[in-house]
């Protein structure tokens, strides 16, 4: 896992409102559409119980920047996988404590 991915994950709130170039906002957008809205293969599914705020935020995402066959199921598998990629290492260390 790259440093700098899980420091723009802590990023504060006032480094957030700073206003981006367009050129950088486009680029934020095509690396968000490469790691979060690929359309997954999945497998054996399972339910995912989220609340209804959070599921309309989702699906407002996959509807404005997500390709035809995209779903908030799919966009949930991609955000928990990268989560799962990102922290793997923390997550194996913090087992044996």
């Amino acid at each position: 896992m790259m440093a700098t991915e899980k420091e723009n994950m802590a990023m504060t709130a006032e480094t957030r409102e700073q206003k981006p170039s367009m050129a950088t906002c486009k680029e934020a957008l095509a690396d968000y559409r490469r790691i979060y809205l690929p359309v997954p293969a999945i497998e054996d599914r399972k339910p995912v119980f989220l609340s209804k705020e959070t599921r309309d935020r989702l699906d407002r995402i996959v509807r404005l920047f997500g390709e035809r066959k995209m779903s908030v199921s799919g966009l949930t598998e991609n955000i928990v996988r990268r989560h799962l990629e990102i922290y793997e290492k923390e997550i194996d260390e913090w087992r044996k404590l």
